[in-house]
């Protein structure tokens, strides 16, 4: 009866071990520090749906493996999320520097640019914003 008691214990601590590494992977997984950029604006961008204000900016890819288009703009504190959206596959054109990290498009009438592209540092491939069709 001892035996059987301490063999249950045992498996059960086996398992609360392994669905905590599992949760730890799960988070770690969402926020790889290399997927992650901090980008400061001296003035507003625009983002589909959304407005940045001059200010500095978290951006993220939400799950490289899992979902690799997911891109995550937060507050520099991550107290707020400004954007969550899909976007597309974008390589970073020849003689563009690996430290450039947006691309802006052009915006008429005093309206802030839009960010097209955003390359994570040191990277080769970014991601496409999708704005919808005007």
């Amino acid at each position: 009866m001892r035996n059987n008691r301490a063999l249950v214990w045992s498996v059960i601590g086996v398992g609360m071990v392994m669905t905590a590494l599992a949760a730890v992977h799960h988070v770690v997984a969402g926020t790889l520090r290399e997927r992650t950029t901090y980008l400061t604006f001296t003035r507003p961008v625009q983002l589909p749906g959304v407005t940045l204000n001059a200010g500095a900016y978290i951006f993220e890819l939400v799950d490289p493996s899992g979902a690799p288009g997911l891109v995550r703009v937060a507050s520099r504190d991550r107290t707020v999320g400004f954007f969550l959206g899909f976007t597309n596959d974008a390589e970073r054109p020849r003689g563009l520097r690996l430290d450039a990290s947006v691309s802006l498009g052009e915006a008429g009438g005093g309206a802030a640019p839009p960010i097209t592209v955003w390359w994570p540092i040191g990277e080769t491939t970014g991601r496409q914003f999708i704005y919808p069709k005007r």
